[in-house]
């Protein structure tokens, strides 16, 4: 584990072995049959059936969630991440009933960010927006049970504008987002702060001015490694360099080790605007790329 709890596998590395894979998918099927289920494994994939009802089941985000749990503890892992399926799947069904009554579900529409490949494989399904150069945000329903991607075939009865509706969703999760907070010094004056254990935490990198402490003078670095986590440094002075290789290492971490990972980039928030730092993590180290607009507003202070 790294200085901040985050995870250490590396770079195209699986996170359980071939016999652990093997172990994940016999419980996941046998937790299955007990719910009355046909199950069989199909590609790396389960398909399920029940009836005239079929589904598929990916387990990538199973096995990154059991990486660093004990055996004898994945039965109750896999049970739980099933019930939360099951129960998605009723939230669903509720919010279905619902849908032409936009007054009746409009409380519990909030945004999430995904990553792009995710996105793309929702494709028009969803209601998305490019709020960050390499992150769309999408609008979802926050339900008691799990989130709800809202589905573009609803928005028609609505008479309500994809505006009106990011709007109304970016205003409403900053309300829902209550994420821890944690703040470690990693240098005299200098600091990490973390938002953590919250489905929407990433989601402050939208509008970090409305977190109290996030934004320094010159504004603040932030990583989202993953959905219910982001990594920032209030800038302060010159110093912010070295706090962006700590920064990018912490982020990279994170965003290896979780099965919800969103980005690896850095995001650089100035006077309103956001500036992506591209980070590439190479065989032989990290690659750090268009970061010299920063560069260049530090170099100016020091010659103030």
């Amino acid at each position: 584990m790294g200085l901040f709890g985050f995870g250490k596998r590396k770079a195209g590395e699986e996170p359980v072995s071939a016999r652990e894979r093997a172990r994940l998918e016999k419980l996941v099927c046998d937790d299955l049959r007990r719910r009355g289920y046909a199950a069989q494994v199909v590609g790396g994939r389960v398909r399920l059936r029940r009836g005239d009802s079929q589904a598929e089941l990916g387990l990538d985000n199973l096995a990154l969630m059991l990486a660093d749990v004990p055996p004898p503890r994945w039965a109750a892992v896999v049970a739980a991440h099933l019930d939360n399926c099951f129960a998605g799947d009723a939230a669903h069904d509720d919010l279905d009933a619902r849908r032409g009554d936009f007054d009746a579900v409009k409380d519990q529409l909030v945004l999430q960010l995904w990553p792009l490949t995710q996105a793309a494989q929702a494709g028009d399904r969803v209601v998305s927006r490019m709020l960050l150069d390499d992150l769309p945000a999408v609008l979802v329903f926050d339900t008691p049970s799990n989130i709800v991607a809202l589905n573009r075939d609803w928005l028609a009865p609505w008479g309500k504008s994809e505006d009106e509706l990011f709007t109304l969703a970016a205003q409403q999760v900053r309300a829902v987002s209550q994420p821890k907070e944690t703040r470690t010094a990693i240098g005299e004056g200098l600091e990490i702060v973390v938002l953590l254990e919250d489905p929407y935490a990433a989601t402050w990198v939208l509008h970090p001015d409305e977190h109290p402490g996030l934004v320094g003078p010159h504004g603040v670095l932030m990583a989202i490694p993953a959905r219910d986590m982001l990594v920032a440094h209030p800038v302060t002075d010159q110093r912010a360099v070295g706090a962006l290789q700590v920064l990018v290492k912490l982020a990279l971490d994170a965003y290896q080790g979780s099965a919800y990972n969103l980005s690896h980039n850095v995001y650089w928030y100035h006077e309103g605007r956001h500036h992506t730092i591209h980070v590439q993590p190479q065989n032989d180290g990290i690659a750090v790329s268009d970061a010299d607009p920063l560069f260049e507003h530090l170099m100016a202070l020091e010659e103030e």
